[in-house]
């Protein structure tokens, strides 16, 4: 875990309205957070980290926000943002409850097996309605994937950079 590596809190969706506002799908336990956020970072198709500064968020349909951005104020400006994640600074996040992660924390670790057979390292995490899901390649790019429960997760070790599993 980097303290300094922004968390991933959401992720853009589309454009909604006329006048800038985009609808976005929280990616945190506590969604409510999101109204005390004074400026959100995206980075850029190009990889640039930008800060945007948040000048409301109301209530969307299915769970989602509608975030209005300074400066963002057309349609087409909001369109630009279209899939791009949202982060912001690990300090401005409670502490998680104990066996919680943040997703980015566990990006990049090494997953094995409870006998210590390594089947690769997690590259994304995908979330489902009922549970989400490890997509963990190995050496030659092949994909197991991986469901996040404790029938098949026994043990994340953050500190040895690890994930053992029973498969």
């Amino acid at each position: 875990m980097n303290p300094q590596k922004p968390v991933i809190v959401g992720k853009i969706i589309k454009s909604f309205g006329l006048k800038g506002e985009v609808k976005v799908y929280p990616e945190i336990y506590n969604p409510n957070k999101f109204y005390n956020f004074k400026k959100l970072i995206i980075y850029t198709r190009l990889g640039e980290m930008v800060e945007l500064e948040v000048e409301n968020v109301r209530p969307g349909a299915g769970g989602t926000l509608l975030i209005k951005f300074k400066g963002i104020n057309t349609r087409e400006q909001a369109d630009s943002l279209k899939s791009l994640y949202l982060y912001v600074k690990r300090k401005e996040l409670d502490p998680l409850p104990e066996g919680e992660y943040y997703f980015c924390d566990l990006e990049g670790l090494k997953v094995k097996t409870k006998k210590g057979k390594i089947i690769g390292k997690v590259f994304y995490i995908h979330r489902y309605v009922n549970f989400d899901v490890f997509e963990v390649r190995d050496e030659k790019d092949e994909i197991v994937m991986i469901p996040i429960t404790s029938r098949f997760v026994k043990k994340i070790d953050l500190e040895n950079g690890e994930i053992i599993v029973e498969i």
